[in-house]
């Protein structure tokens, strides 16, 4: 694309340049100081400005010349934000991230509707807003890239008052407390080759818990006092910093976490915090959490030093500082030491117990760490094709490594997926494989939850044994019990046996302990699962929906959602969501649905009979 041009102050006409004497060697020159970087880039324009202008041309200028130039002088460097350019009704705008972008396009909204309320209240000044972010090339002056040019296309999907972000930016956002997120799932746009994964955002309500009712403290909801472990934030620079201040929180988090006094909140959800400026309050709240416990490290060599502290949430005061040091490849042993330190003090001084020593699956190089992170990601926030090279990547890793069995049980949930997703060949051998790879995980960790979880898993919904799943997953929550999957997983067997009760209790759990999860969305599925067993449908369309707000590309809620709105008489609004479903799954027939799906005859007919009733053929 071509260079963008610069913003040119409000008041003064930009002037042209003399022609180049040669047009090959200014972009020789330009390209010369190009050098790529993380960016992201957003875009807002006046919505249905024409119209407006048409109705009052000169008024319409001066009014939007205002407007703009408020944005450029005040909210945009207000907001962390550059202008790149502005075009006419619409500013291009460069942020050093996400979070600062969306909080940027918040007060963009904010702004119209406060210059709107002064106006005539037929002619309101709307805007529509496009987040991308990417790497782009810069010359220190202006960005460049394709990253520039989607912000602008994605922008074209909102609304009067509306903020459209891409993947990447959902991605790197707290749902419930950047904002709240609606799936518009695969969108195609103007002169962009490929469909683009686009989400809707608004401003965050308070968070509450499970979509129903206000969080309460952690220690009213689980009984238990309730430990955040933040990542530890490196205090100079190095080679991959954030992969060795990661594996500090994460070791520390499995050690604590076998301190059966002590809740621990999920590693995938503390981690999101990192370098977000909030109060030890906001953040205690934000993760329902009663401690908080982070910190910093710095690389000498071969040796890693580590400084921790403790905070008490209610107080916002740290009430206990500790060091410790050792060589950086104690962070890749199955004990490490520094991390089993910080857990015995932490552990004595809140629960009144020393901690025990857990044998941990750690990954033996930093590179092949963050791979495993990456496949775990393309594996529950993927379109098809990235689903597919999660299973690539994972197995690359057991290649690499043999003996690295905490990849095992991640393989294993991938073979249970690609059935649950309709992607399977042949679910027989799928489930096979999944047994295979948790049964060797167990041989060289027996005690371990997660493999537990999985292989309770894979009887559940592959073999159907649900006698043998309620097994596993017993072992699994009492191995860990601040294991969310294996809540999760355990929520679904009790519901299928009867026992509502309890299989609510354990969804409410598992969705207690991973506030900020990838796997939230599932977690949220499993919970209206619990409620429709136990005939709530009102709670379960509830559950449903706020499921498909963060992610709205998996069958298994849609029709959970349909089952709802039928029990609950909303037929009309079964039928609406039906074509979604058919859109998901164009081959979907009631005799295809009853042959796949194990439930009990009860669930079984009340759920065909709604989907018969929403309109899904019979074959």
């Amino acid at each position: 694309m071509l260079p963008m041009r610069q913003a040119v102050p409000f008041g003064h006409e930009g002037k042209l340049a003399e022609p180049a004497a040669s047009f090959t060697k200014v972009v020789q020159t330009m390209s010369d100081e190009l050098r790529p970087i993380a960016s992201t880039v957003m875009f807002a324009d006046i919505v249905e400005y024409v119209r407006l202008a048409e109705i009052d041309e000169l008024g319409t200028i001066r009014r939007v010349r205002d407007f703009i130039g408020r944005l450029v002088d005040t909210i945009i460097p207000l907001g962390s934000g550059s202008v790149l350019e502005v075009r006419g009704d619409g500013v291009l705008m460069n942020f050093s991230g996400p979070v600062e972008a969306v909080e940027c396009a918040f007060a963009i909204h904010r702004e119209a509707c406060r210059e709107s309320s002064m106006a005539v209240p037929a002619h309101p000044l709307q805007m529509r807003v496009g987040i991308h972010a990417a790497d782009v090339w810069t010359d220190g002056r202006t960005v460049y890239g394709t990253a520039v040019n989607l912000a602008a296309r994605i922008a074209s999907l909102a609304g009067p008052a509306e903020t459209v972000v891409t993947e990447a930016v959902r991605d790197r956002i707290l749902v419930g407390l950047d904002a709240d997120v609606h799936d518009l799932g695969n969108c195609f746009l103007k002169h962009v080759a490929t469909a683009v994964r686009a989400f809707r955002l608004v401003e965050a309500e308070p968070r509450r818990l499970f979509g129903l009712m206000s969080r309460p403290p952690a220690s009213e909801l689980l009984g238990r006092a309730r430990v955040a472990v933040l990542p530890f934030m490196p205090d100079s620079g190095g080679s991959d910093p954030y992969a060795v201040g990661d594996l500090i929180a994460q070791n520390l988090i499995h050690s604590v976490s076998r301190i059966n006094t002590l809740d621990v909140v999920a590693w995938m959800s503390s981690k999101t915090f990192r370098e977000r400026k909030l109060s030890v309050a906001d953040t205690g709240r934000a993760l329902a959490a009663d401690w908080l416990v982070s910190g910093t490290f710095r690389l000498e060599g071969e040796r890693v030093l580590v400084q921790a502290e403790l905070v008490r949430v209610a107080s916002g005061l740290a009430e206990m500082f500790e060091r410790a040091g050792d060589r950086v490849d104690d962070l890749l042993q199955p004990q490490s030491q520094i991390a089993a330190g910080f857990a015995a003090s932490f552990s004595r001084h809140i629960a009144g117990i020393e901690a025990r020593r857990v044998e941990l699956h750690h990954l033996p190089t930093l590179h092949s760490h963050s791979l495993l992170v990456g496949a775990v990601g393309l594996m529950h926030r993927s379109s098809p094709e990235q689903f597919l090279r999660s299973r690539e990547a994972l197995e690359h890793l057991l290649d690499r490594h043999p003996r690295m069995h905490a990849v095992r049980p991640w393989l294993a949930k991938w073979y249970v997926m690609r059935n649950t997703r309709g992607l399977s060949e042949d679910p027989r051998i799928d489930g096979q494989r999944a047994i295979e790879h948790t049964a060797r995980a167990l041989d060289a960790a027996p005690d371990d939850s997660f493999s537990m979880a999985v292989q309770g898993f894979v009887e559940f919904h592959i073999r159907r044994n649900v006698e043998t799943a309620s097994l596993l997953l017993q072992q699994a929550c009492s191995s860990n019990p601040n294991d969310s999957l294996a809540a999760t997983f355990m929520a679904a067997v009790l519901a299928a046996q009867g026992a509502t009760v309890a299989a609510r209790e354990q969804a409410d759990r598992a969705l207690a302990l991973s506030p900020y999860d990838p796997l939230r969305a599932y977690m949220l599925l499993i919970s209206a699962s619990c409620a429709l067993y136990a005939d709530d449908y009102a709670r379960a369309v509830l559950l449903a929906q706020a499921s498909i707000r963060e992610s709205a590309m998996h069958a298994a809620v849609w029709r959970t959602l349909i089952v709802a709105l039928v029990g609950c008489g909303r037929v009309g609004d079964a039928r609406e969501a039906c074509s979604q479903l058919l859109s998901l799954e164009p081959m979907l027939t009631l005799r295809s649905y009853q042959a796949r799906v194990a439930l009990p005859e009860r669930m079984a007919r009340i759920a065909v009979d709604a989907l018969r009733t929403a309109g899904v053929p019979e074959c």
